[in-house]
Order: structure tokens, then C-alpha cells, then sequence
């Protein structure tokens, strides 16, 4: 729509009539979830308020209704290219969302000044609803804040999961992808500029450990056994568990697989 850009994610209804897409009202300075109807070529019929700027993932949670918003607080624009333009007063959210009024149902925000310069971006939901959401901090004062959190769409503010010292600092305040496998148990977080993932169990939130691959960002769930596909830009791709098993390892050497991945059951 004019005056809008995409975001570059969506997430369908519980009977795939609606598309609902993350947008850029630049025109205004807001974030805005589009909605297209998939029965009449994709068609935009209308938009919802995201609550915040610069909204990003979203995902459907189990009742088919409800979106899970990330609100990564980031004002950008197409005339400036990628420049951040708001940094000093970015207000990241995690926003529960009616899709079909359009009604904030719940808000949940990080608390401090300081945790507000933590972007909220990329998501997983979790078999009870939860959600898994990743960070990236746009301060770069030395300090190394949790960048993992955890809330659900009743819950009044996000809790950080467990992590080591040792692999906060390797995540060099920066999550790309995330992806839970629920034959597993797990929860994995990319950092592509650590060079590593790092895992989770989904039942306790405990940490597990760490999977090394260089440039390594797309993080895909396997559907038929408790591993992920992880995908890197120089080619690469690794099916691996933090055990160890089942471990591979592939080279493409005139590949560069970027930021995302989803596994599709044939």
C-alpha cells in the first residue's frame, strides 16, 4: 500500500483466510500489521495498529486469533536506507494482538532504560503458547544483558532464561533466528556474529549448551527428530543436537544462505 514497506514477515489464520503482514507506515512514523485476503489474490483489505514501531516477527498462537507481535522499537525509513533513526528513544514490546478487532490484549515490555536499547526480534512459540523471543542491543557499552526472554499472553513482564557468562559474551548482544522442536524439548537461538546457537529446554528453561558454525544464522525445527537445521553464509549447513548426535555437517561452496529457515513436511 502506499506509504507502507514490509517488514519481511507474516503469519496466517487458524483457516488461512488471512495473511497478516508486518509494515512500515513510514508516512507517520508507525508500525502496522497489513491484512490480505488469500481467497481474492492476496488482496489488502485493511491494516491493524502493532502498537509500537518497527514490528518485525509475528506469530499465530494455538487459538488461530491471536498474534503474538514483536515490536522491535527501531524507527527506520525508506529514504534512509537501514539507519536506525531513534535509538535514544526506542520503546521495544512484546504485543498480544486481536486479529480480528484489532485490540491490544496484553503489553509486555522490558523495565529498565537500559533493557529498553535491546531490539525485540525474532520469535518461537512454544506447545503451551508461550513465547520465545530473541534481542538485539543497540548500545554498545560493554555490557552483556540476557538477550533471550520468555512470556506468555497473560504474563506482566518478560523473564530472561539462564545463560552462562561465557556464552552471553560469545552471543555479542546479537539473536538471529529461533526455533523450537518439541520431540526434543528444545529451544535454539542463533547468533550469527557469535558464530554459535545456543539451547534450551523448553520444559525447564534450563540451558543445554552450544552448537558452533561460523556465520551461522537460519535455525530450522526437524520435524521428524529432536535436532535443527542450521544454515550459515559461507554455504554451510549443520544438522546437529546438543549431544552430538546425529550430527552433520554439508559445505556449499557457491552458497550463502541467509537470515531464515523453515523445514516443510512433503
Amino acid at each position: 500500500a502506499e506509504g507502507r514497506c514490509f517488514y519481511g514477515h507474516g503469519a496466517f489464520d487458524a483457516g488461512g483466510r488471512h495473511l497478516f503482514m508486518t509494515e512500515n507506515a513510514f508516512d507517520r512514523g508507525a508500525g502496522v500489521i497489513g491484512v490480505y485476503d488469500t481467497r481474492d489474490d492476496y488482496k489488502r483489505i485493511g491494516e491493524l495498529d502493532a502498537g509500537g514501531i518497527g514490528p518485525h516477527p509475528l506469530l499465530m498462537l494455538s487459538d488461530g486469533r491471536t498474534l503474538a507481535v514483536a515490536v522491535g522499537g527501531i524507527l527506520t525509513h525508506p529514504d534512509s536506507g537501514r539507519a536506525k533513526l531513534n535509538i535514544d528513544t526506542m520503546r521495544p514490546a512484546l504485543q498480544f494482538i486481536d486479529s480480528a478487532s484489532g485490540a491490544v490484549v496484553n503489553r509486555v515490555a522490558l523495565g529498565s532504560e537500559r533493557e529498553w536499547k535491546l531490539s525485540l526480534r525474532h520469535m518461537a512459540r512454544l506447545a503451551d503458547d508461550r513465547i520465545i523471543i530473541g534481542a538485539q542491543d543497540q548500545m554498545n557499552d560493554g555490557r552483556r544483558l540476557p538477550l533471550v526472554y520468555v512470556a506468555g499472553a497473560t504474563d506482566s513482564n518478560l523473564r530472561p532464561l539462564a545463560i552462562p557468562d561465557k556464552t552471553c559474551e560469545r552471543l555479542t548482544g546479537y539473536c538471529g533466528s529461533l526455533a523450537f522442536n518439541p520431540m526434543g524439548a528444545m529451544i535454539a537461538v542463533s547468533s550469527p556474529r557469535g558464530g554459535l546457537a545456543a539451547l534450551w529446554s523448553s520444559a525447564t528453561l534450563d540451558f543445554l549448551g552450544e552448537v558452533d558454525l561460523a556465520d551461522g544464522c537460519g535455525l530450522a525445527s526437524l520435524p521428524d527428530r529432536p535436532g535443527f537445521l542450521f544454515s550459515s553464509g559461507n554455504g554451510q549447513l549443520r544438522v546437529a543436537t546438543v549431544d552430538g548426535a546425529d550430527d552433520e555437517l554439508t559445505r556449499h561452496p557457491f552458497r550463502q544462505w541467509d537470515n531464515h529457515a523453515v523445514a516443510i513436511e512433503a
